[in-house]
């Protein structure tokens, strides 16, 4: 991949709060894209989908720009969704072969603000069997 590692790096949800609540902004950068990676079940993936929604706000406040925890600053064009399963006896070949309504319903909310904001979405699944 030859990105940029995030993770587990965090930064205060707001700059000028009491710095307690803090927040990933990403797992991996390269270059302008962003890599969201979570391994669990599918219930568990609304987190990745989540903790991308948390840094399109911030991308939305600074009009299209991030900060990195290393201070350098990058506007993205890509955010990808790396959603490795634990123990799944099947392939997911398609969308119907989901059954987590929750994370269908955050993937959906996803998708239409990243594409308000000019950013495409990619969600790639991988199996760990």
């Amino acid at each position: 991949l030859n990105g940029k590692m995030i993770h587990p790096e965090t930064i205060p949800v707001e700059k000028n709060g009491n710095r307690r609540y803090k927040y990933e902004i990403c797992d991996i950068v390269k270059g302008t894209d962003m890599y969201f990676v979570k391994i669990g079940k599918t219930h568990d993936f609304a987190y990745a989908v989540d903790q991308a929604m948390q840094t399109l706000e911030l991308i939305q406040k600074n009009y299209g720009k991030i900060n990195l925890p290393d201070a350098s600053e990058i506007t993205p064009k890509i955010f990808h969704l790396l959603l490795v399963f634990n123990d799944r006896k099947n392939i997911v070949k398609n969308w119907k072969d989901i059954y987590s309504i929750n994370f269908l319903v955050h993937l959906a909310e996803l998708k239409q603000k990243v594409n308000a904001m000019g950013i495409d979405l990619i969600v790639e699944f991988a199996y760990n069997f």
